[in-house]
């Protein structure tokens, strides 16, 4: 299964792992990559809001789902909706 932003193809396949943080909350981490499975980044939710990392783990923006907005790291609105996802190919692929 397979998402297609641009001219990549985001493999979906298998990219959600459950882990435990700390204290004790679930989290959920999801990662984005090409058909050669190169990393682009990732994605990493708790409750309500999901923050995306680019490749070496910068901070790219996140989706907070109560508001149903995607932002830039700066807070800069980027999209209503979920769109963590082009977001984080945005810049993982510079």
């Amino acid at each position: 299964m397979a998402e297609a932003i641009g001219d990549n193809a985001i493999d979906k396949k298998r990219s959600w792992r459950l882990t435990i943080a700390v204290n004790g909350r679930r989290t959920l981490r999801q990662e984005f990559r090409d058909s050669s499975g190169r990393l682009y980044g990732w994605r990493h939710q708790t409750g309500n809001r999901a923050t995306g990392y680019a490749v070496g783990g910068r901070m790219v923006g996140w989706y907070d789902a109560r508001s149903n907005e995607t932002r830039r790291w700066n807070g800069v609105l980027f999209a209503r909706g979920d769109a963590l996802a082009a977001l984080i190919c945005e810049n993982g692929s510079r």
